[in-house]
Order: structure tokens, then C-alpha cells, then sequence
């Protein structure tokens, strides 16, 4: 989680400087106008760095709004090689979903964890219990706060067929005289984030924009395609 926290600090840094790319073609392109050439390793290394980036600008979102302002938070956002808040952010609009949210498995993790899923290891902090151990780091456009509507439901479905996780998983929930039928669907970011979208409506588990978003965002989010693009560059 140290790690994590580094590399939003260094997306931090990016706000309201040069994108990184930017320093590149500064840093490079300005002294030749011949194409410049890298070792392999070097591109691969600079483009998984580019999606940690973009993951943890997703990740650590609510941390980093805290130090600027939106429009310039959604501005260097959006230069990263993948806007993935604003990907959220039109995703939401287009399936009208009524929200979506980032879910840490907290238990089984080594210390403790705080606000957006991320605390320091030497600093104190009560230990979560419960539903708490289940902590929403990113949340749109609902308050990323633990729903007691809506957690019991995720908590459930995380817990279900743990070995499944990778698949995208759909739950629907009755309709009662105090709210709607809510449709809850969920599949597993990295080995202790959880992807989730709500619908308060029956939506139909074979939705093709609901099921497009929550399997791309996912194999996003594991760098699944630049960690393949190595192991095709080893065998090369």
C-alpha cells in the first residue's frame, strides 16, 4: 500500500504541471527531430507506468481532490493514458446506474486501513470491524460512505464463491414498500478490490453496456494487457 501511496503522490505532483508525456517530449523530443528509439524494456516500463497512474488516480481520487480543485483535477485526469474516473463518469450517465463504487477487502491484509482504503503504517488507528472491513474507496456519484441498504448485499457477494471472483457476478434484490428492486453486479479488480454497480431497477444480467464496462474496467485495472504485452516480449 506504500507503493500505492507514492504513486499518488507522483500523480499529485503531475497537477497543474506537464503531463508526463509532456516531460518526455520536452525532455527528449526537443533536442532532435529524429525519432527517438528505446529499448523495448524501457516502452513497456513507460506504459506500465502510465496505467498505474491511471488506476491509482481512480484508486486514491477522493484524497487527491482533497489538494485541488475539480476542473483541474479532471483535467490532468484526463491526460493519463486512461481517464478511468471519467470512463465512471459516462458509464453512469449512459445506464443510468445509480452507483458505482470501488470496495476493499480489507480482511486478510497486513495493518490497518483508514481513509480511501490507504493509512500509514506507524500512525494509529482504530481496527475496523464489521461491515467497515469492507471499505468503499471510490464511489460515484453517491457520498463514499458504508450504505447499510446496500452493504450486506456486497459483502455477501464478495464472500460467495471467492474462487469466482473474476467473473462478473449479479444479484437482484426484492422491491419492498420502502424502496425499488435493486440490481447489484460485481466482479473482482485486483485481489482485494471489488468493481460494483447498482441499479435501482431490474436490469437484465445480460445488459450488453452494463457487462462491456464492468469486464473491460476490470481487466483494466490488472494492467491485464501490458502485463500480457511482457510475457509476449520475454518469449520473443
Amino acid at each position: 500500500m506504500i507503493i500505492l501511496g507514492l504513486l499518488a503522490l507522483r500523480l499529485l505532483s503531475l497537477i497543474g504541471q506537464a503531463s508526463f508525456f509532456d516531460q518526455l517530449k520536452s525532455a527528449f523530443g526537443a533536442r532532435s527531430s529524429k525519432t527517438q528509439h528505446f529499448p523495448p524494456l524501457h516502452c513497456w516500463l513507460t506504459r506500465f507506468k502510465s496505467i498505474l497512474l491511471s488506476k491509482f488516480g481512480l484508486y486514491f481520487y477522493d484524497i487527491l481532490a482533497k489538494q485541488t480543485v475539480p476542473p483541474l483535477l479532471k483535467a490532468s485526469l484526463a491526460k493519463t493514458s486512461e481517464d478511468f474516473v471519467g470512463k465512471v463518469h459516462t458509464f453512469q450517465k449512459k445506464s443510468d446506474a445509480h452507483c458505482v463504487y470501488l470496495v476493499l477487502e480489507a480482511q486478510g491484509l497486513h495493518g490497518r486501513v483508514s481513509e480511501g482504503g490507504y493509512h500509514h503504517p506507524k500512525k494509529y488507528s482504530v481496527k475496523p470491524q464489521g461491515m467497515e472491513t469492507y471499505p468503499p474507496i471510490f464511489a460515484y456519484p453517491v457520498e463514499r460512505v458504508v450504505n447499510p441498504v446496500h452493504w450486506p448485499n456486497i459483502v455477501m457477494m464478495i464472500n460467495s464463491s471467492p474462487d469466482q471472483g473474476d467473473k462478473l457476478k449479479v444479484f437482484y434484490d426484492k422491491a419492498t414498500e420502502k424502496r425499488p428492486h435493486i440490481s447489484y453486479f460485481i466482479i473482482r479488480a485486483d485481489p482485494h478490490v471489488w468493481l460494483v454497480s447498482i441499479f435501482e431497477s431490474k436490469k437484465s444480467e445480460k445488459d450488453s453496456t452494463v457487462n462491456s464496462f464492468m469486464t473491460d474496467m476490470a481487466m483494466q485495472l490488472r494492467c491485464h494487457t501490458v502485463l500480457a504485452s511482457l510475457k509476449s516480449f520475454a518469449k520473443s
